[in-house]
């Protein structure tokens, strides 16, 4: 179902009360809201759930690579019915994406029916795939013009966060 992807987030406007906790990492100012870190970049707010300055780096892709497509597609498990913070960090990263993100499913079944099945198979050049399997163990890769990110909620999470502050920075 495309809704459960293709969300929007709203937060207060910070312009408007100074009572946050604000950080600057790397020239880019956070404003701790609703314990989310969030900053506005071309009047878009990109929130992170995570801390910027305890995030640390990620080494696995250069994450400009992924703007050299023309599409991205975002596989997931319409299945799973927990994915909401998953869905907003996701989100935020596509908003600092210049190719088209389209979002799909790795794995056929009934949800997926209206979306396209896309697998690190069908990746090239110009149309990245990123898929995002939760699972116990951790596995980020990056390979042929496929990024799997595979792990728990929180490990999920931090690392699209460290993509997201990658952009930024």
């Amino acid at each position: 179902m495309i809704t459960s992807i293709a969300g929007f987030v709203s937060f207060p406007d910070s312009s408007q009360n100074n009572n946050y906790e604000t950080k600057i990492f790397k020239g880019v100012e956070f404003k701790n809201i609703n314990n989310r870190w969030v900053t506005d970049i071309n009047n878009n707010q990109i929130a992170l759930s995570f801390d910027p300055e305890e995030l640390g780096e990620q080494m696995v892709v250069d994450v400009q690579k992924l703007n050299l497509g023309e599409k991205i597609y975002f596989s997931t498990d319409q299945n799973s019915t927990d994915n909401l913070r998953i869905y907003q960090d996701i989100n935020s990263l596509k908003g600092l994406l210049k190719p088209k993100s389209v979002n799909s499913c790795y794995i056929d079944n009934e949800k997926c029916k209206t979306l396209q099945l896309r697998t690190c198979k069908d990746a090239k050049d110009l149309n990245k795939v990123v898929i995002i399997k939760k699972e116990k163990i951790s596995n980020i890769t990056y390979s042929n013009n496929c990024l799997e990110i595979r792990g728990t909620e929180t490990e999920i999470i931090e690392f699209i966060d460290k993509l997201i502050l990658d952009l930024l920075t």
